[in-house]
């Protein structure tokens, strides 16, 4: 190798090393928001579940789930939540609309309004 072919890689090794030092730490950055955005999707999906819910057992009582709890949302979206989310426990009275806690991987508490129904 010449000289100036030892400067090429030289000077190619520092632009990588820079340019990954500017891109890792957005890397995680965006990481983060993806957990946020994901956790915010899915409160306002339980959300909208749980009005339509309200609205079919108020037509026909026998279709539906029942929602004495926060955590009784999971009978209207297949008994699961994605991995690591949970709802907290918190008692509903009918009719009545209240703010449920998800809990999530990495990201802190969001609020998610829930109908009551018999």
């Amino acid at each position: 190798m010449n000289k100036n072919s030892i400067i090429v890689w030289i000077l190619f090794l520092i632009i990588i090393a820079v340019a990954t030092a500017i891109i890792l730490p957005r890397y995680g950055s965006l990481s983060k928001d993806i957990q946020i955005s994901r956790g915010r999707a899915l409160a306002a999906n339980l959300s909208a579940s749980t009005a339509s819910n309200f609205t079919l057992r108020k037509t026909d009582p026998s279709k539906g789930a029942a929602i004495k709890n926060c955590v009784d949302v999971t009978n209207i979206v297949g008994n699961k939540l994605p991995e690591g989310y949970q709802i907290d426990s918190q008692d509903i009275e009918q009719g009545r609309v209240v703010f449920c806690a998800l809990k999530g991987p990495n990201i802190e508490p969001m609020q998610f309004s829930v109908i009551g129904s018999n």
